[in-house]
């Protein structure tokens, strides 16, 4: 499974609902992801894809998009 694929299927469960986005979609904007869900997609990255997030790293930039956390993460790789 690819890196956007695997962020994709992990935001889909983790999502009470049955949220509808894709990996265009702004998180942040829709409040599909507040603060605790991004330290909780964080401790998910770095567990899943071996890499470890730095802090300045950590921006709504970074973490606004699916798309977005996909790129963050491979740059870590």
């Amino acid at each position: 499974m690819s890196v956007i694929n695997e962020i994709y299927a992990y935001l889909k469960e983790q999502f009470k609902e049955n949220a509808d986005f894709d990996e265009q979609t702004n998180l942040i904007e829709e409040g599909l992801i507040d603060s605790m869900m991004v330290m909780q997609l964080i401790n998910f990255l770095e567990k899943q894809f071996c890499i470890e997030i730095e802090l300045e790293t950590i921006t709504a930039e970074n973490f606004e998009t699916v798309k977005s956390i996909s790129e963050l993460v491979e740059k870590m790789k």
